[in-house]
Protein backbone atom coordinates (compact mmCIF):
# COMPACT_ATOMS: atom_id res chain seq x y z
CA UNK A 1 0.00 0.00 0.00
CA UNK A 2 3.20 2.25 0.73
CA UNK A 3 4.23 1.83 -2.41
CA UNK A 4 1.38 2.25 -4.10
CA UNK A 5 0.79 5.78 -2.31
CA UNK A 6 3.96 7.13 -3.12
CA UNK A 7 3.48 6.64 -6.59
CA UNK A 8 -0.20 8.18 -6.90
CA UNK A 9 2.27 10.98 -4.68
CA UNK A 10 5.05 11.36 -7.27
CA UNK A 11 2.94 11.85 -10.28
CA UNK A 12 1.85 15.22 -8.50
CA UNK A 13 4.64 17.85 -8.29
CA UNK A 14 2.81 19.62 -5.52
CA UNK A 15 3.34 16.78 -2.91
CA UNK A 16 5.39 15.53 -0.63
CA UNK A 17 5.35 12.49 1.64
CA UNK A 18 7.26 9.98 3.54
CA UNK A 19 6.71 7.41 5.93
CA UNK A 20 7.22 7.23 9.86
CA UNK A 21 6.32 4.30 12.01
CA UNK A 22 2.86 3.61 10.96
CA UNK A 23 2.23 7.07 10.14
CA UNK A 24 2.02 8.26 6.03
CA UNK A 25 3.21 12.34 6.35
CA UNK A 26 2.17 14.11 3.04
CA UNK A 27 2.23 17.96 2.71
CA UNK A 28 -0.44 19.61 -0.17
CA UNK A 29 0.64 23.03 -1.19
CA UNK A 30 -2.13 25.18 -2.30
CA UNK A 31 -1.73 28.61 -4.43
CA UNK A 32 -2.93 31.94 -5.62
CA UNK A 33 -5.49 32.11 -1.77
CA UNK A 34 -7.14 28.89 -2.43
CA UNK A 35 -7.49 28.01 1.38
CA UNK A 36 -9.35 31.17 2.13
CA UNK A 37 -12.67 30.39 0.39
CA UNK A 38 -12.29 26.70 1.89
CA UNK A 39 -14.26 27.21 5.35
CA UNK A 40 -13.73 23.61 6.49
CA UNK A 41 -9.89 23.74 5.68
CA UNK A 42 -9.85 27.37 8.04
CA UNK A 43 -11.78 25.60 10.83
CA UNK A 44 -9.38 22.67 10.62
CA UNK A 45 -5.93 25.77 10.52
CA UNK A 46 -8.29 27.14 13.46
CA UNK A 47 -8.46 24.42 15.79
CA UNK A 48 -4.23 24.08 15.46
CA UNK A 49 -3.92 27.64 16.38
CA UNK A 50 -6.02 27.89 19.20
CA UNK A 51 -3.77 26.10 21.57
CA UNK A 52 -0.80 28.59 21.29
CA UNK A 53 -2.54 31.86 21.42
CA UNK A 54 -4.86 33.72 23.99
CA UNK A 55 -8.54 33.59 22.36
CA UNK A 56 -8.44 37.18 21.97
CA UNK A 57 -5.65 37.51 20.01
CA UNK A 58 -5.78 35.31 17.16
CA UNK A 59 -3.85 35.90 14.51
CA UNK A 60 -5.23 33.25 11.87
CA UNK A 61 -7.77 35.59 9.99
CA UNK A 62 -5.09 38.33 9.32
CA UNK A 63 -2.71 36.06 7.89
CA UNK A 64 -5.05 34.23 5.69
CA UNK A 65 -6.01 37.01 3.64
CA UNK A 66 -2.36 38.35 3.31
CA UNK A 67 -0.97 34.97 2.35
CA UNK A 68 -1.15 33.68 -1.03
CA UNK A 69 0.63 30.21 -0.47
CA UNK A 70 -0.37 27.12 2.07
CA UNK A 71 1.41 24.34 3.10
CA UNK A 72 -0.87 21.69 4.56
CA UNK A 73 0.37 19.02 6.53
CA UNK A 74 -1.58 15.58 6.60
CA UNK A 75 -1.42 12.32 8.79
CA UNK A 76 -3.62 9.97 6.20
CA UNK A 77 -6.15 12.50 5.92
CA UNK A 78 -5.65 13.89 9.07
CA UNK A 79 -5.02 18.10 9.06
CA UNK A 80 -1.58 17.89 11.29
CA UNK A 81 0.13 21.17 10.45
CA UNK A 82 0.47 24.01 8.06
CA UNK A 83 2.51 27.08 6.94
CA UNK A 84 1.37 29.98 4.87
CA UNK A 85 3.66 32.31 2.42
CA UNK A 86 3.09 35.30 0.44
CA UNK A 87 5.13 36.13 -2.42
CA UNK A 88 5.77 39.83 -2.23
CA UNK A 89 7.47 42.17 -5.04
CA UNK A 90 9.05 45.22 -3.70
CA UNK A 91 9.98 47.94 -5.91
CA UNK A 92 11.88 50.88 -4.95
CA UNK A 93 14.08 53.66 -6.80
CA UNK A 94 13.78 51.40 -10.07
CA UNK A 95 14.41 48.08 -9.10
CA UNK A 96 12.30 45.01 -8.25
CA UNK A 97 12.82 42.71 -5.44
CA UNK A 98 11.31 39.65 -4.69
CA UNK A 99 10.11 39.05 -1.15
CA UNK A 100 8.56 35.85 0.07
CA UNK A 101 7.15 36.49 3.69
CA UNK A 102 7.59 33.18 5.54
CA UNK A 103 3.60 33.62 7.80
CA UNK A 104 2.25 31.76 10.32
CA UNK A 105 2.79 28.11 10.88
CA UNK A 106 1.09 25.94 13.00
CA UNK A 107 1.33 22.03 14.50
CA UNK A 108 -0.69 19.52 16.60
CA UNK A 109 0.80 19.54 20.37
CA UNK A 110 1.41 15.94 19.85
CA UNK A 111 3.30 16.45 17.09
CA UNK A 112 6.09 19.45 18.23
CA UNK A 113 9.60 18.69 17.87
CA UNK A 114 8.66 15.35 15.18
CA UNK A 115 9.38 14.31 11.57
CA UNK A 116 6.33 16.04 10.64
CA UNK A 117 7.66 19.43 11.54
CA UNK A 118 10.85 19.03 9.72
CA UNK A 119 8.72 17.65 6.41
CA UNK A 120 6.34 20.97 6.85
CA UNK A 121 9.04 23.39 6.74
CA UNK A 122 11.22 21.08 4.21
CA UNK A 123 8.52 20.81 2.05
CA UNK A 124 8.41 24.76 1.90
CA UNK A 125 12.34 25.25 1.34
CA UNK A 126 11.84 23.03 -1.46
CA UNK A 127 9.59 25.04 -3.34
CA UNK A 128 11.20 27.64 -2.58
CA UNK A 129 14.45 26.36 -4.46
CA UNK A 130 12.36 25.74 -7.48
CA UNK A 131 11.89 30.29 -7.63
CA UNK A 132 13.56 31.71 -10.47
CA UNK A 133 14.78 34.70 -8.92
CA UNK A 134 17.32 35.58 -12.10
CA UNK A 135 14.84 38.46 -13.36
CA UNK A 136 14.75 40.24 -10.30
CA UNK A 137 17.35 42.95 -8.98
CA UNK A 138 17.23 41.30 -6.11
CA UNK A 139 15.29 38.49 -3.41
CA UNK A 140 14.93 37.20 -0.04
CA UNK A 141 12.76 35.52 2.80
CA UNK A 142 11.57 37.47 5.73
CA UNK A 143 9.41 36.53 8.78
CA UNK A 144 8.47 37.97 12.14
CA UNK A 145 8.33 35.85 15.57
CA UNK A 146 8.47 36.15 19.09
CA UNK A 147 9.11 32.46 19.90
CA UNK A 148 12.75 31.43 19.81
CA UNK A 149 12.00 27.97 18.73
CA UNK A 150 10.78 29.35 15.56
CA UNK A 151 13.56 31.16 15.15
CA UNK A 152 16.33 28.21 16.23
CA UNK A 153 14.83 25.88 13.59
CA UNK A 154 14.53 29.28 10.91
CA UNK A 155 18.40 29.41 11.84
CA UNK A 156 19.29 26.00 11.17
CA UNK A 157 17.50 25.37 7.92
CA UNK A 158 17.77 28.99 6.12
CA UNK A 159 20.33 30.79 3.85
CA UNK A 160 22.48 33.27 4.77
CA UNK A 161 19.86 33.87 7.48
CA UNK A 162 20.35 37.34 9.98
CA UNK A 163 21.12 38.41 12.67
CA UNK A 164 22.76 35.57 13.80
CA UNK A 165 22.10 33.16 17.01
CA UNK A 166 23.51 35.35 19.46
CA UNK A 167 21.89 38.55 17.82
CA UNK A 168 25.10 39.77 16.01
CA UNK A 169 24.58 40.51 12.25
CA UNK A 170 26.53 41.97 8.93
CA UNK A 171 25.91 43.99 6.26
CA UNK A 172 24.14 41.49 3.82
CA UNK A 173 20.93 41.75 5.07
CA UNK A 174 20.65 45.28 6.33
CA UNK A 175 19.14 46.90 2.99
CA UNK A 176 16.51 44.07 2.80
CA UNK A 177 15.69 45.50 6.53
CA UNK A 178 15.30 48.69 5.40
CA UNK A 179 13.31 47.56 2.48
CA UNK A 180 10.91 45.95 4.79
CA UNK A 181 10.69 48.85 6.99
CA UNK A 182 10.12 51.09 4.23
CA UNK A 183 7.16 49.19 2.80
CA UNK A 184 5.44 48.40 5.85
CA UNK A 185 5.59 51.92 7.56
CA UNK A 186 2.17 51.55 7.66
CA UNK A 187 2.41 49.14 10.58
CA UNK A 188 4.31 50.96 12.22
CA UNK A 189 7.86 48.88 11.60
CA UNK A 190 9.92 52.59 11.41
CA UNK A 191 7.98 54.07 14.17
CA UNK A 192 8.42 50.93 16.15
CA UNK A 193 11.94 49.48 15.02
CA UNK A 194 13.86 49.37 18.63
CA UNK A 195 17.17 51.96 18.90
CA UNK A 196 19.07 49.20 20.38
CA UNK A 197 19.16 46.26 17.73
CA UNK A 198 17.77 46.89 13.87
CA UNK A 199 15.76 43.75 13.61
CA UNK A 200 14.23 44.19 16.95
CA UNK A 201 10.37 45.59 16.39
CA UNK A 202 8.47 46.76 20.00
CA UNK A 203 5.11 46.55 20.36
CA UNK A 204 3.76 45.84 16.36
CA UNK A 205 1.92 42.55 17.40
CA UNK A 206 -1.45 42.53 18.79
CA UNK A 207 -1.25 38.41 19.19
CA UNK A 208 -0.28 36.83 22.43
CA UNK A 209 0.53 33.63 22.90
CA UNK A 210 -1.44 31.39 25.40
CA UNK A 211 -0.28 30.66 29.07
CA UNK A 212 0.93 26.98 27.66
CA UNK A 213 2.66 27.82 24.54
CA UNK A 214 4.46 30.60 27.26
CA UNK A 215 5.51 27.50 29.58
CA UNK A 216 6.86 25.83 26.26
CA UNK A 217 8.71 28.75 25.28
CA UNK A 218 10.13 29.40 28.65
CA UNK A 219 11.82 25.93 29.16
CA UNK A 220 13.42 26.62 25.92
CA UNK A 221 15.06 30.29 26.91
CA UNK A 222 16.28 28.54 29.81
CA UNK A 223 19.30 27.43 27.23
CA UNK A 224 18.54 29.81 23.97
CA UNK A 225 18.55 33.32 26.05
CA UNK A 226 18.57 35.94 22.40
CA UNK A 227 14.93 36.89 22.55
CA UNK A 228 16.10 37.83 26.37
CA UNK A 229 19.05 39.42 26.00
CA UNK A 230 17.63 41.46 23.17
CA UNK A 231 14.56 42.62 25.53
CA UNK A 232 11.95 40.88 23.28
CA UNK A 233 8.98 40.87 25.36
CA UNK A 234 6.09 38.69 23.28
CA UNK A 235 3.32 39.94 26.33
CA UNK A 236 4.14 43.63 24.60
CA UNK A 237 3.48 42.37 20.99
CA UNK A 238 7.81 42.95 20.26
CA UNK A 239 8.82 40.70 17.22
CA UNK A 240 12.35 39.60 16.18
CA UNK A 241 12.30 40.51 12.10
CA UNK A 242 14.80 37.85 10.05
CA UNK A 243 16.09 37.61 6.70
CA UNK A 244 17.66 35.70 4.61
CA UNK A 245 18.14 34.50 1.05
CA UNK A 246 16.25 31.85 -0.87
CA UNK A 247 17.87 28.42 -1.31
CA UNK A 248 20.41 27.28 -3.63
CA UNK A 249 18.88 23.37 -3.13
CA UNK A 250 16.71 21.39 -0.84
CA UNK A 251 18.31 21.21 2.69
CA UNK A 252 18.91 17.85 2.93
CA UNK A 253 19.76 17.99 6.84
CA UNK A 254 15.42 18.57 7.23
CA UNK A 255 15.37 14.49 6.46
CA UNK A 256 18.45 13.47 8.00
CA UNK A 257 17.68 10.33 9.17
CA UNK A 258 13.86 10.30 8.83
CA UNK A 259 13.49 9.94 4.70
CA UNK A 260 13.00 6.84 2.83
CA UNK A 261 14.33 6.15 -0.71
CA UNK A 262 10.83 6.93 -1.99
CA UNK A 263 10.85 10.47 -0.24
CA UNK A 264 14.15 11.79 -1.14
CA UNK A 265 13.30 11.01 -5.00
CA UNK A 266 10.31 13.22 -4.64
CA UNK A 267 12.30 16.13 -3.54
CA UNK A 268 15.02 15.98 -6.12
Amino acid sequence: MAAAIFKTLSEQSDLLAFKKDKNMYRVVKLTNGQHRSDERLLKEMQNLVTPSYADSCDPLAKEVQFCDTCFLAYDDAVLVGFFMTRHYAIQRAGQTFLTVYLGLSAIAQHLKGTAAVRLLYGACLTDLAQVDTSSFDGSFLWGTTANPTVFVAASRYLNGIQPNSDGTFGESNLYALELLKEEFAGWGWQTKSSPQHPYVLCGVATARYSFEERQRMSKFTRRFTLFDDLGIDESNGDRLIFVAQFPNAFHQAAFEGQATPETRSLVQ
